[in-house]
């Protein structure tokens, strides 16, 4: 009987836990809450504060937080109406609703040397190292680019969409994003070692 294999008990309770990644250094996972700001968890179950709820809003008046993960050095924070990165004991606002963003970013993730940003109803945007904004749609045809995002992840050189419309594969170097099926088959990412197309073939804009 596997109930009495297992012991399952809350670490912390009313603890509203939105997102839960794994820290640069492996060391400890990152939980973003909604009411209860940022913590660490240890390997030895230890929890210790990294942002409280109140830092964060009295920042930027952030509103609900939606994930967190640390990318070169930096922790990266989304939430309701934007992007905060949070070094060096301070936080500053990098992406907001005075962007031209949606009031909704719904996935945040680090690809190459961009920080992605999934919203609810305007596709991904690409914040560079430098400040530049970049949007995925200027690779897609009119009309064929996710529009509502519900997640994002960097595998194997590339940057995975999940949206409602289905799931894409965005490479930056191939400048090129393509719809996949499953259940298709055998799926060929583009990375720096193989150029092939997956399939089927990207759709490009010119």
């Amino acid at each position: 009987n596997c109930r009495d294999n297992f012991n399952i008990m809350p670490l912390k309770k009313d603890f509203y836990v939105r997102s839960i990644e794994l820290s640069e250094n492996n060391e400890y996972l990152i939980l973003a809450t909604i009411a209860s700001g940022i913590w660490k968890l240890r390997k030895n179950e230890i929890f210790e504060k990294y942002l409280s709820a109140q830092e964060i809003d009295n920042s930027k008046n952030a509103g609900n937080v939606k994930s967190a993960f640390e990318h070169n050095g930096t922790l990266y924070i989304a939430h309701q109406k934007g992007v905060l990165k949070y070094s060096n004991r301070r936080i500053n606002e990098i992406f907001s609703l005075n962007s031209g963003f949606s009031d909704r970013i719904s996935a945040l993730a680090s690809y190459k040397k961009y920080i992605a940003i999934g919203t609810f109803d305007k596709g991904v945007y690409l914040k560079d190292e430098s400040g530049n904004l970049k949007t995925i749609s200027d690779f897609c045809s009119d009309g064929e680019c996710p529009v509502h995002i519900n997640s994002l992840s960097e595998f194997n050189g590339n940057l995975l969409i999940g949206a409602t419309a289905g799931l894409f594969v965005f490479n930056a170097d191939a400048r090129q994003i393509t719809p996949l099926e499953l259940g298709s088959g055998r799926v060929q990412f583009n990375n720096e070692n193989n150029k092939n197309n997956v399939n089927p073939a990207p759709i490009q804009k010119n």
